[in-house]
């Protein structure tokens, strides 16, 4: 025999718990804290998502587009780098892990953490 529901003696006992929100973090902690993972993390507008792996066919792409950059850039100031690069976009205070980046600044050429303004960023 099946019984009846309870009854609800007010609306409050029905309602959804607030929503948990997720710590945010400021810049200088999440820099802190990555500097100690062994797994890169791209931080935006202070909250931190792990870096998903890669398929064959993202990695051929990369290769493929890195390749045809550098083979274009040869003779220009500028220098092509594969996904290993933290670049901080100035205007947001965001840091990414970009899976190919190009500078053409001697500034970047001292640390693989770069910071500035960016003209494009393609993921």
């Amino acid at each position: 025999m099946l019984s009846a529901a309870p009854s609800v003696k007010n609306k409050q006992q029905c309602a959804m718990p607030n929503a948990i929100t997720k710590p945010r973090m400021t810049t200088q902690d999440f820099l802190a804290w990555e500097a100690e993972q062994s797994l890169r993390h791209d931080f935006v507008d202070g909250e931190i998502y792990a870096m998903a792996g890669g398929t064959l066919e993202h990695n051929e792409g990369v290769g493929a587009t890195y390749a045809m950059l550098k083979n274009h850039l040869k003779g220009t100031p500028c220098r092509v780098f594969i996904s290993d690069v933290q670049v901080r976009v100035e205007q947001q205070g965001n840091y990414f892990y970009p899976d190919i980046t190009v500078t053409s600044s001697p500034a970047h050429l001292q640390s693989v953490a770069w910071q500035g303004s960016l003209s494009q960023l393609i993921s």
